[in-house]
């Protein structure tokens, strides 16, 4: 049997469990679906509009947990399907790429349910093969799922019906029970990306720098820069979102009028400044990093942001205001343990 290791995460421990339960949704144009997933409850509707995907593929997923506020998370599928799936502390979402081929294909994403939804893994679990039972048409091909919890470790294992050619039989996503950054890994060949690769300089991302030409991202990034349409109550922006080798969006770059790059949002935990700091980390330890903060909400978007003169970087954080400035009350009402969401880079105007 052929098996292929695709990623090793670190996370926070989950139930043993072997079949995964899915509910499927199917979201119609103007309307919500709402799904009741063991202790948690899922929206699904329509999202923001990307090209060059259809708008009715562009959905929002909000999830609400027991304890927490509820967490908005966005995605594509094509025909507006999918399933979701609760266990332990990870939401398991399967949706599909392929519209107007006939040859959608499906993912399984696994996101934490431990505040801000991040993104763990991304690993695609059909295909259309040939050669198979159907000799002159391509074969629909599905990986069933299992998910078990043992000495410390969480493992979620992808496996085929049936040998199939060219396909591995088994794919195995593996967490350990402790924090840290995810190892990228080529299928069949381990591949760690050194620490230093993930370290953000002051003032730019991975070399693009504020106020940088649309050309220098795109010659930069190429084919993982995606374009999409940011829909607001004051209109609707182009911006541009970054993803991975799986697929995952690890970043959003946002234009001035004449194309020049004006904002820069970091989504993923993978990315840390020089002092260690990164989606996910804690406001104690944003201050330990950066000493006195200056924390404000937003009249737009009920974003909290917290920013300090010792770095370029704003950091966004879990707690909604819908005004800019906080009362010393509302300040003092800020738990130590309020996890940033996005980390940002901001033209001065």
């Amino acid at each position: 049997m052929t098996r292929t290791f695709l990623v090793t995460l670190f996370l926070a421990p989950v139930l043993a469990l072997a079949d995964v339960q899915w509910h499927t949704f199917s979201v119609e144009e103007g309307k919500k679906v709402e799904i009741a997933a063991g202790r948690i409850s899922v929206t699904v509707q329509e999202g923001r509009t990307r090209d060059p995907y259809p708008p009715e593929d562009c959905l929002v997923m909000t999830v609400s947990v027991p304890g927490q506020k509820p967490r908005g998370y966005e995605f594509i599928s094509s025909h507006s399907y999918g399933q979701v799936a609760v266990q332990g502390d990870l939401l398991l979402l399967k949706h599909g790429y392929g519209r107007g081929t006939a040859v959608r294909v499906d993912h399984v994403k696994a996101l934490g349910l431990h505040g801000y939804l991040e993104e763990f893994v991304d690993v695609q679990s059909s295909y259309w093969v040939l050669g198979g039972s159907k000799k002159d048409e391509p074969e629909f091909v599905e990986y069933g799922l299992k998910i078990q919890a043992e000495g410390g470790y969480t493992t979620l294992t992808f496996t085929l019906p049936k040998p199939q050619p060219g396909l591995p039989s088994e794919k195995i996503v593996k967490f350990k029970n402790h924090s840290g950054l995810a190892e990228r890994v080529i299928p069949g060949q381990a591949r760690s990306i050194p620490a230093e690769d993930y370290v953000l300089a002051e003032g730019q991302f991975q070399g693009v720098k504020l106020g940088a030409p649309l050309a220098d991202l795109k010659k930069t990034f190429g084919q993982k820069l995606h374009k999409g349409i940011m829909k607001t109550g004051e209109g609707d922006f182009d911006y541009y979102s970054l993803r991975n080798e799986t697929g995952q969006e690890v970043a959003e770059f946002y234009l001035t009028d004449d194309n020049r790059l004006r904002l820069i949002e970091i989504k993923s935990s993978l990315w840390k400044t020089t002092k260690g700091i990164h989606v996910g980390s804690t406001l104690r330890e944003l201050r330990a990093a950066y000493g006195d903060l200056e924390i404000h909400g937003s009249e737009s978007d009920s974003h909290t942001s917290a920013s300090s003169a010792a770095t370029k970087w704003v950091f966004e954080i879990d707690a909604g205001f819908g005004h800019y400035e906080l009362s010393p009350e509302e300040l003092a009402s800020i738990s130590p343990d309020t996890k940033i969401t996005a980390m940002l880079l901001m033209m001065a105007y």
